[in-house]
């Protein structure tokens, strides 16, 4: 207890300093640690914390100045030429060495020790933490960001896209940081020491920061990364004659089958995967606003230009007051702290909507006005409508961070299946199409002499016929995992009869053509066998029957979600909570216990089951 009561008071007495460190010009955020974020050096499922938790505290002085202070001294870092081992060392040594505390000098008069006052900057390391951030939600769901809430970045500039709240937030940090830049660096100021009119983050004559990139989208992306799956799985067709064997849209499947256990984890098919992969960057949240197109690998570049800069600290710690933050690898790359109060406050009022008192959608900032607007009337009436308009956004202000993400945001599995189903049925098409006519010749014995007769098969390959925008024969349209519950219906097709007005015919949807050609359930089995295999998941042919026929039972007594959540839970590719890529594990060769597997290479994590098309 002692011990507890120490700590205690110690931590009191370091914030109370830092809390003292402030001043007119700059505050410093003092945050506590996140509920993801690790503190300690720890192990975190087989693999050991980085050195930088320790009490080491690496800063832009030991980093970037120190050595640069002799005449001779040159810039080191790691660049896109170096080789392996080059780049392992160099990089290395800006993991450990890196800036991510701010040491400000005792006042005079008190020593080193106690009155030094050392806050940390707050940077993202995408490396070792938060790996994922951005790209799935608190349940660790791959997302995407609906595009209904994008605007640019800075009224000039159209092409730089970023969600409402986060553009929000730059342009009020815009404005105050061109303010404080005036402020602190006319004639006459008393801050000369802390800021400089010069460096990389100088507003420009107009008071902006010119941003080169931001938001982008997900889908061409993920279209270009299925065009060249195809290319390899037509590819991997022309071997051995398999191609000859496929003579229907089945046999195509369960090649494709085949194909996925050849090649999966290292190739993938479901957009859920892809977001997760490298190929899918980090930039589809819309978190991150790049102030520049450098080249990401050239680590001298990084020091000489933007952490030499003398304005580095302070433009970080002027960015944590609206919620952004740094990406410790790119010095260049501003992130949305998305967990930080100042964030949430502008997720709160440009991210969810509210209702006016005549129930029309109105933002939270636009309510407000309204309040304000009808107290400065001052009739009754005008009163007791500023009474209901404050109401109306303290209702709306109770959203929280989770009602962003399924507001602003799409999940990846809700159309995983019904992208995947289209994707290969137009493969198929593209087959049908390039080889309409697969011609085989055997040899058979000829009853009435000695010769052989030579015989030649044609087989016609023939086109599936649908409507990539035609909606799924379903019982609930509404319910995104609806063709996830194995349960169709019959849609009759109406007749164009003279006088009478028939309904259009109903056009078929991908669905539909899988349903006709394997069955209700088949879609949900094929779901679940893609996303294990993607998954690297060492499951045995039983165990995947099983799960199998669990889902079927899930299907025919409950619904497509049910489904949906039990194909998540079985094929997880994240820890709960954190953001970091699990390490595989792999049956060890004595089939005794696992072991984990850090590298993810073609047989890491390959099962032994396969989904055989009946």
């Amino acid at each position: 207890m002692a011990d507890e009561f120490e700590e205690g008071q110690r931590w009191k007495r370091s914030h109370i300093e830092k809390l003292r460190a402030n001043t007119d010009a700059v505050e410093f955020m003092i945050d506590p640690p996140g509920a993801l974020e690790p503190t300690d050096d720890r192990r975190r499922r087989g693999k050991q914390r980085i050195a930088f938790r320790s009490r080491r505290r690496p800063n832009v002085d030991s980093f970037v100045h120190i050595p640069m202070m002799h005449r001779e001294a040159t810039w080191t870092g790691a660049t896109a030429d170096d080789f392996t081992k080059a780049t392992f060392d160099n990089r290395m040594d800006w993991e450990l060495n890196a800036p991510r505390f701010l040491v400000l000098p005792a006042p005079p008069g008190q020593t080193k020790l106690e009155g030094e006052f050392v806050s940390s900057l707050g940077l993202f390391d995408f490396w070792y933490d938060k790996q994922m951030y951005g790209k799935v939600d608190l349940n660790q769901i791959p997302m995407y960001l609906s595009e209904a809430f994008l605007m640019p970045v800075t009224p000039a500039d159209d092409k730089v896209l970023a969600p409402s709240f986060v553009a929000q937030a730059w342009r009020h940090f815009e404005k105050d940081w061109a303010s404080f830049w005036v402020r602190n660096t006319g004639g006459g100021n008393s801050n000369k020491a802390l800021i400089r009119d010069a460096g990389m983050f100088r507003p420009d004559q107009y008071g902006h920061i010119p941003v080169k990139k931001g938001w982008v989208s997900m889908h061409p992306l993920y279209h270009e990364h299925m065009v060249g799956i195809f290319d390899k799985f037509q590819k991997w067709l022309a071997i051995e004659h398999r191609r000859s064997k496929i003579h229907n849209f089945k046999q195509f499947v369960q090649s494709l089958l085949y194909f996925i256990d050849a090649y999966a984890p290292g190739d993938f098919l479901t957009r859920s995967a892809f977001i997760l992969s490298r190929k899918c960057p980090r930039a589809i949240s819309g978190f991150q606003l790049d102030l520049t197109d450098d080249d990401v690998n050239d680590d001298i570049e990084k020091k000489r230009m933007w952490l030499a800069d003398p304005n580095f600290e302070i433009w970080v710690a002027k960015l944590r007051q609206y919620g952004f933050s740094v990406d410790f690898n790119i010095p260049w790359r501003i992130v949305a702290d998305v967990n930080s109060t100042p964030m949430r406050d502008f997720i709160r009022d440009y991210a969810v909507e509210g209702r006016d008192p005549f129930g029309v959608h109105k933002k939270i900032p636009t309510l407000r006005a309204k309040v304000k607007e009808y107290k400065d009337i001052g009739t009754e009436k005008a009163l007791l409508l500023a009474e209901a308009y404050d109401r109306a956004a303290t209702a709306a202000q109770t959203k929280n961070l989770d009602i962003m993400f399924r507001t602003c945001y799409y999940r990846a599995d809700q159309t995983d299946l019904q992208m995947l189903m289209s994707y290969i049925l137009s493969w198929w098409n593209d087959l049908a199409t390039a080889f309409p006519v697969e011609r085989i010749t055997t040899y058979r014995m000829n009853e009435k002499g000695p010769a052989n007769q030579t015989v030649t098969i044609e087989y016609y390959r023939e086109k599936a016929e649908y409507d990539a925008n035609a909606n799924p024969s379903v019982q609930n349209l509404k319910d995104p995992y609806s063709v996830l519950a194995g349960k169709s219906i019959y849609r009759a097709s109406g007749k164009q009869e003279e006088g009478v007005y028939q309904r259009e015919p109903h056009k078929k949807a991908a669905w539909d053509v899988w349903v006709n050609t394997f069955g209700s359930a088949f879609p949900a089995q094929f779901y679940l066998f893609v996303r294990a295999r993607e998954a690297g998941i060492g499951w045995s042919q039983k165990r995947f029957d099983k799960y199998v026929k669990i889902l079927r039972e899930l299907q025919k007594s409950l619904d497509g979600k049910a489904a949906m959540d039990y194909i998540n839970e079985k094929t997880r590719r994240l820890p709960t909570p954190g953001g970091n890529p699990m390490p595989r594990t792999v049956e060890h060769s004595s089939k005794a216990y696992n072991i984990y597997e850090d590298r993810e290479r073609e047989l890491a994590g390959k099962g032994m089951f396969m989904l055989t098309i009946k």
